[in-house]
């Protein structure tokens, strides 16, 4: 499995926390986006990763969500198991030749690593 590039920070130092894997697995993001007092809006939608961390992923998906949106993300298991679920936040959504790139970071890092690790073989782990 192969680490992500990273360049530098100014002070010469890598700015990623975790090690990133390139992993391509199925996804489901659901979200719903609420008013004052009521729901407004139940999104779904489906996608593959690209790479996945202890601390997040990025992946393809077939909608546009807006950076900010917390989500429930169901990755698929690697032996046709039960899929796994994880919280996490968009942070980063760009558009792409055949729909977009969504970058999400786990509410819980320590719970994604524990799922990471028994869905796919991610450690996880903090590079130094």
């Amino acid at each position: 499995m192969a680490e992500e590039q990273q360049e530098p920070a100014e002070d010469g130092r890598n700015r990623r926390r975790y090690e990133r894997v390139r992993v391509t697995r199925p996804i489901k993001l659901e979200a719903t986006l609420r008013g004052r007092f009521i729901d407004i809006l139940r999104i779904e939608m489906t996608g593959v990763t690209i790479d996945v961390s202890g601390g997040g992923f990025c992946a393809t998906v077939d909608q546009s969500i807006s950076p900010g949106v917390r989500c429930r993300i169901e990755l698929a298991d690697e032996d046709g198991g039960e899929p796994q679920n994880l919280w996490g936040r968009v942070r980063r959504t760009d558009s792409s030749g055949s729909g977009y790139i969504v970058a999400l970071e786990f509410d819980d890092p320590a719970d994604a690593a524990k799922v990471l690790r028994e869905s796919i073989g991610a450690t996880g782990n903090e590079e130094e």
